[in-house]
């Protein structure tokens, strides 16, 4: 461990990680309109349906592009108490996307390729029509947790942080992770780091992609009820001057004419 953990806890050390990944990811978040707590889903059905074909188009047209899944936002805590908002306000603001498209590629080559395809342009072109903001990230997975099979509808973790010290970071992603594999039952994430370093600092450093077997009221009750989360998780966040901006989320089928429900 390269760095000091405040409250330590023999309970949450680094949680167990799988075999290295190659793997790339495309990210997509768009904000529909001016983001509300509670989450109001706002995005038309029709355009969401739309998105849907084209992202699934893009992912099929070359080499290397593994899998697509695009998410609708049903939570996120209200911007106040996120963890690091002071520092980071710009990027807590920008960061509560309502809809994240998301394509996992073979290398995080394939992920530059995939940006660089017509195909993509239309995804991109259909995505930034009527809509408030969007943010496109070329990353590569840096940390996997779990390999098994996923749950047949989970509740989705994503989480965009921001630090500044993005090597730091790794380490202490490790440790907040094993606190969540413990008191929450986390047992798969994986951790996509930008391609290029962003040398000013105005950029995410890590954004955690993480899934649940349960439901949005189960899954705040079960975390706001810990103390531990505020003095672990938020503590360890503020001592490393990170930030963490969550919104919860379920995913979006290629024929689903509504939004999705907790």
């Amino acid at each position: 461990m390269t760095f000091d953990l405040v409250h330590p806890d023999a309970r949450y050390g680094p949680v167990p990680l799988a075999s290295p990944d190659p793997r790339g990811a495309l990210l997509l978040g768009i904000q529909t309109a001016r983001p509300t707590f509670p989450v109001r889903p706002l995005a038309d059905p029709p355009w969401l349906h739309r998105l849907h074909g084209l992202a699934a188009r893009a992912a099929e047209s070359g080499n290397g592009h593994q899998s697509m899944a695009l998410f609708q936002a049903v939570g996120r805590p209200p911007l106040a108490r996120v963890p690091g908002v002071r520092e980071y306000r710009v990027l807590a603001e920008r960061a509560r996307y309502d809809v994240l498209l998301l394509v996992i590629t073979e290398t995080p080559d394939a992920v530059r390729e995939l940006a660089g395809a017509p195909e993509w342009g239309a995804v991109r072109e259909w995505a930034a029509y009527g809509t408030h903001l969007t943010c496109e990230l070329k990353t590569r997975v840096a940390r996997q947790v779990g390999s098994g099979p996923l749950p047949e509808r989970p509740l989705v973790l994503f989480t965009f942080f921001a630090s500044h010290d993005p090597v730091q970071f790794l380490d202490l992603w490790e440790y907040l992770a094993g606190w969540y594999r413990v008191e929450m039952g986390f047992d798969h994430a994986r951790l996509m780091v930008p391609l290029t370093p962003d040398p000013d600092g105005a950029g995410y450093t890590a954004v955690n992609h993480a899934v649940w077997d349960g439901s949005l009221r189960h899954f705040l009750a079960r975390q706001m009820t810990r103390p531990s989360f505020r003095r672990y998780v938020v503590g360890n966040l503020t001592a490393h001057h990170a930030a963490a901006i969550p919104t919860l989320y379920r995913s979006v089928s290629a024929d689903e004419g509504s939004a999705v429900n907790a």
